[in-house]
């Protein structure tokens, strides 16, 4: 299973990679018709790409993660809320009030929320869209979202405690050395 995990996650990188490059090598790329078409395949690719991802990956390759991830909500930003359902669907899933939950009904409602008022170029009510939406595959993302979120704040903790590791080092030398200067005071004041 882990390894059909990898081989999608590999495939899905390599496919926002090369459409990444495509983008970026073509200077036309507005003008272009099919500007919404590539955008929408490196969303896909993308959204694809990070769901398969292991923490192996994440810990190795974080900054490269993060922009990627950032490039891809930037892209998400381009689409109106109605054009997005159509990228990713809803679950037909009719029973939300039965059990008290989302459902495609409530998915549809949302959809018109969101349409009329829009994003306004905000992230968070972008993720907000996509736990309402009641897409699998966008939740999976926004768990993608999380990790990114536990890995910054995890290495800024690293880089926080080795700071703190240096200067402990530096105060220890530091003590060190004044002790053997007073020690060494103290061994003449004696002798004399």
């Amino acid at each position: 299973m882990k390894n059909k995990q990898i081989i999608k996650a590999q495939l899905f990188q390599k496919y926002f990679i090369r459409l990444c490059k495509e983008v970026t090598h073509n200077s036309n790329i507005q003008s272009d018709k099919n500007y919404k078409d590539i955008a929408v395949k490196i969303i896909v690719s993308g959204v694809k790409w990070m769901i398969y991802l292991s923490d192996k990956d994440y810990k190795e390759s974080y900054p490269y993660i993060d922009a990627s991830f950032k490039c891809i909500i930037n892209m998400f930003l381009l689409f109106t809320p109605k054009e997005i359902a159509t990228i990713f669907p809803p679950n037909k899933v009719y029973q939300g009030k039965k059990y008290n939950m989302k459902d495609y009904f409530y998915a549809q409602t949302m959809i018109d929320i969101y349409s009329e008022y829009g994003f306004k170029n905000n992230p968070e009510l972008l993720y907000n869209f996509f736990t309402d939406l009641t897409n699998v595959d966008l939740w999976m993302f926004l768990v993608v979202h999380e990790k990114l979120y536990y890995y910054s704040k995890e290495h800024q903790q690293e880089i926080k405690r080795r700071k703190q590791v240096q200067k402990i080092r530096k105060k220890f030398r530091e003590c060190i050395i004044v002790h053997k200067d007073s020690y060494e005071i103290l061994n003449s004041v004696k002798d004399e």
